[in-house]
C-alpha cells in the first residue's frame, strides 16, 4: 500500500489552508467590529444586558472563527491523509452519503448542485 505524501499539497489541503487563513482573518476583524460599527453610541439606549449580550456574541463568533481557522491550518494535512487510507476513505464516503442524498433529492425537484459540462 502506497503511503500518501504529506509534504505535497493537493487541492483539499490548499482549500483548507485558504479557508483557515480567511477564518482567522475574519475572527480577528471581530475585535474591531464594535468600534467600526460605533456600538458604544448605537447601543447607548439599550439595556445593560442587551449591550453585554451584543459584545459577548460578537467576540464569541470571532473566537469561534479563529479556532476553526486554526484547526484547518493545523490539521489540514492530517484530514487529507485520513481520507487517503482505506479505512479513512470508507469514513469519508460514509460522511458524504447524506450530502449525496440531498443532491439526489434536489435533482428530483429540478435543482442541480452538480457542475455542468
Amino acid at each position: 500500500m502506497k503511503m500518501p505524501n504529506l509534504l505535497a499539497p493537493n487541492l483539499l489541503t490548499l482549500n483548507l489552508t485558504v479557508a483557515g487563513v480567511l477564518l482567522v482573518g475574519l475572527g480577528a476583524l471581530h475585535i474591531a467590529l464594535p468600534a467600526a460599527l460605533n456600538w458604544h453610541r448605537e447601543l447607548a439606549g439599550a439595556s445593560p444586558i442587551n449591550r453585554e449580550v451584543s459584545y459577548v456574541h460578537c467576540y464569541f463568533i470571532g473566537l469561534t472563527c479563529v479556532l476553526w481557522g486554526l484547526l484547518a491550518l493545523a490539521a489540514g494535512r492530517q484530514l487529507d491523509a485520513r481520507c487517503a487510507d482505506p479505512l479513512g476513505e470508507i469514513e469519508c464516503l460514509v460522511q458524504r452519503q447524506p450530502l449525496d442524498r440531498v443532491g439526489e433529492q434536489s435533482e428530483l425537484h429540478g435543482v442541480s448542485f452538480r457542475p455542468t459540462g
